[in-house]
């Protein structure tokens, strides 16, 4: 695990033992490599049209030559949440696209600075009655000035990544292993009629169920198998 650096003091389950146990449950564990090959689809589902600034600056870090993979990864995650749309997660709350985007990755401007932001997130989270989960923390101070180091952090568990997209890999991998819930702030997207938005197939199954968020994440990954295949 050349790209694995552990936090000191931090939590100890070594990440090849998560590796194992993942592909003793689902019988996989190349994520980052068929995430790679599957990614330039992907892209191009998600190159389209959209309405606030915000995501339109996304959208120029996902398709312009001037960013490398990480930004690329962090868009696409960001952009996301324009399809899979936020829809109400308890009878008072119903977050919105920006908040989700501000939700499924959290930046820190320096990695000193990266325990705090977590902190003060689960505090906010924890307003609306949801358990901690395992976040995705990357340094910088925003999707285009990232730093090149990718978290993943839950309570005293931290792991720090040289690749957004092994971060991401870990991050599915850690919720499925341990049973542990993704991000609430995903909406229901109803897989599509039409044989030829078979991406967007893929991409509900992100998040066919709030309630078991952690096997639909699951899913996903093996559908990236798949998709790889036809790349």
């Amino acid at each position: 695990m050349a790209n694995w650096k552990p936090n000191p003091g931090h939590g100890t389950i070594m990440l090849g033992q998560i590796d194992v146990d993942f592909r003793l449950m689902y019988g996989i564990n190349d994520g980052v490599k068929k995430w790679n090959l599957a990614f330039p689809k992907l892209v191009k589902y998600l190159d389209r049209p959209y309405k606030d600034d915000f995501s339109k600056k996304i959208l120029e870090c996902l398709t312009s030559p001037e960013f490398d993979l990480d930004v690329k990864t962090c868009a696409f995650l960001l952009l996301l949440n324009n399809v899979l749309k936020p829809t109400k997660v308890t009878r008072k709350f119903k977050p919105s696209i920006l908040a989700a985007q501000e939700e499924i990755i959290l930046f820190a401007a320096s990695n000193d600075l990266a325990a705090g932001v977590l902190t003060k997130f689960n505090e906010d989270y924890s307003n609306y009655g949801f358990q901690p989960a395992p976040k995705l923390i990357f340094i910088g101070k925003g999707i285009d000035s990232l730093e090149g180091e990718f978290q993943v952090r839950f309570q005293d568990f931290s792991y720090r990544f040289d690749s957004a997209s092994r971060a991401i890999d870990v991050l599915v991998k850690f919720c499925a292993v341990f049973g542990l819930e993704h991000s609430r702030t995903f909406s229901t997207v109803k897989p599509g009629n039409d044989e030829t938005d078979h991406q967007q197939n893929t991409i509900s199954a992100l998040a066919k169920n709030l309630e078991d968020f952690n096997k639909a994440a699951v899913a996903f990954t093996l559908e990236l198998h798949n998709e790889s295949t036809k790349c």
